[in-house]
């Protein structure tokens, strides 16, 4: 008879402990990568509530409050070390989420890829690098589509042109991808100035940067002549002027009068 009260009484609370369990259960819960995730990579949070309703959630990393997104969810964008710590997220008007801790590690590839903007026209080798340096065929991708392959890790872009601006990552095979780098494509009339603000740039991504041809100096501006009312030598000028055209009407005056004294002596 004990026995039998006895594991009835197990049972009750086997029954009571189970259903504290259940009422335990967060209300509010957060998706974050349970394994370290690769520096330069993008993370999206995801605040999940039992209802199931698509609201705006809000985040926190330790304590300060990362910022919102619609739908429950939030992308770091380029993690880094730095963005390491314990995230939590809620609802408006419900209870915070438990704490989940976001790790970041190094990448083990990595894309070597000019950093300035390189020349229209010219060939550009994009590099695949992994840590165990290891010369393997990597594969390329741009912007989601795969751009193709290469030996010894390399794969290089023949007259660039503006169209093949874009995000680039590379893999080997079995490997993870490297982080997204940009490449931007500039036309040849570029200013020395956007050469000049990235002199501490490693001098092998300074490529295609030298300065524009030299231009032709400024046309020499011609003499101005002033005005005849404002030169000194207009009144002399005057003067002698109206002097020969007096002499001219004085001699005309003299030839007639000794034209006609002939003429009257010839009669």
């Amino acid at each position: 008879m004990k026995t039998s009260a006895v594991s009835l009484l197990l049972g009750v609370s086997v029954l009571l402990l189970s259903g504290q369990t259940v009422s335990a259960d967060p209300q509010v819960s957060l998706e974050i990568p349970a394994l370290p995730v690769v520096a330069g990579s993008d993370v999206t949070l995801r605040c999940r509530s039992k209802d199931q309703v698509a609201l705006e959630a809000f985040f926190i990393r330790d304590g300060s409050k990362l910022g919102s997104g619609p739908e429950g969810q939030f992308t770091i964008r380029n993690v880094q070390p730095s963005d390491e710590g314990l995230y939590w997220c809620y609802f408006d008007q419900t209870e915070e989420s438990p704490r989940r801790r976001l790790s970041v590690r190094g990448p083990q590839v990595s894309l070597e890829i000019p950093a300035l903007p390189v020349v229209a026209g010219s060939d550009v080798t994009l590099r695949c690098r992994s840590k165990d340096q290891v010369a393997l065929e990597a594969f390329f991708i741009r912007d989601g589509s795969k751009l193709g392959s290469g030996p010894e890790g390399q794969f290089t872009i023949r007259n660039v042109q503006p169209s093949d601006e874009g995000f680039y990552w590379c893999y080997f095979d079995q490997t993870e991808e490297s982080p997204r780098r940009r490449l931007s494509v500039r036309g040849q009339d570029t200013d020395i100035t956007s050469c000049l603000d990235h002199m501490n740039e490693p001098a092998d991504l300074l490529i295609n940067c030298s300065p524009p041809g030299p231009t032709a100096p400024p046309p020499h501006p011609s003499p101005s002549i002033p005005p005849l009312s404002s030169s000194p030598l207009t009144f002399p000028l005057l003067t002698a002027g109206a002097a020969v055209g007096s002499l001219v009407l004085l001699v005309q005056v003299l030839v007639g009068v000794l034209w006609l004294r002939r003429n009257k002596t010839g009669n």
